[in-house]
């Protein structure tokens, strides 16, 4: 009886640290793929609102897991409670409102204790192939959805569907997004993204 509990504990605790292992390599992939911004080559020269300090701090939080289209959809049809970010790989555009929201985002959710999903949906949405229809259908069935999804937007699900979503910034008076957030605008957004799983 003994040998089966310690087999069964031994069990357990390799089955745990490979789950860790492998949730720390896909957050180590989502900061790989975006630390190409810690280059002052990459940065746009109209890019003066960028604060490369910030963005690497939230990084460096190791909030975000990179998945692929396979694993989200699993976790929807699942009913699993969760949020993602629909993004782009930067080496394929560079989004600056991805950048501008991105450490907001994940400051929100650090200081609520979650991790957040990504997606990288640039190749999906060029192609508009199946899988992109997919998560475009699912986002929507809330009518006031657009035709397409914007980068960055942040999803929360839960019971298979879409709970609450948010596209990109904070608009200006004219209806445009904002790169350059002040500090209470940065406080404002960061309030919209920890809304989203209330």
């Amino acid at each position: 009886m003994k040998k089966i509990l310690t087999l069964i504990l031994l069990s357990m605790t390799i089955f745990l640290f490979s789950c860790n292992n492998k949730t720390n390599e896909k957050k180590e992939s989502f900061i790989s793929e975006y630390s190409y911004y810690y280059n002052d080559e990459n940065i746009k020269d109209d890019w003066n609102w960028f604060n490369k300090t910030e963005f690497q701090d939230a990084l460096n939080l190791k909030r975000v897991i990179k998945l692929e289209f396979s694993e989200v959809k699993e976790k929807i049809e699942s009913g699993e409670e969760f949020v993602i970010y629909y993004g782009f790989n930067p080496e394929f555009y560079q989004c600056p409102y991805c950048v501008a929201a991105l450490p907001i985002a994940i400051n929100a959710f650090d200081e609520i204790g979650m991790d957040i999903y990504y997606l990288d949906i640039y190749a999906m949405r060029t192609n508009n192939t199946l899988e992109y229809l997919y998560l475009l259908n699912q986002l929507q069935k809330d009518s006031d959805f657009g035709e397409k999804i914007l980068v960055p937007t942040y999803v929360s699900y839960a019971n298979g569907e879409v709970k609450k979503y948010h596209i990109a910034t904070l608009k200006d008076q004219e209806g445009k997004y904002i790169k350059d957030l002040s500090d209470s605008q940065k406080e404002e957004l960061k309030q919209i993204y920890q809304e989203l799983v209330k």
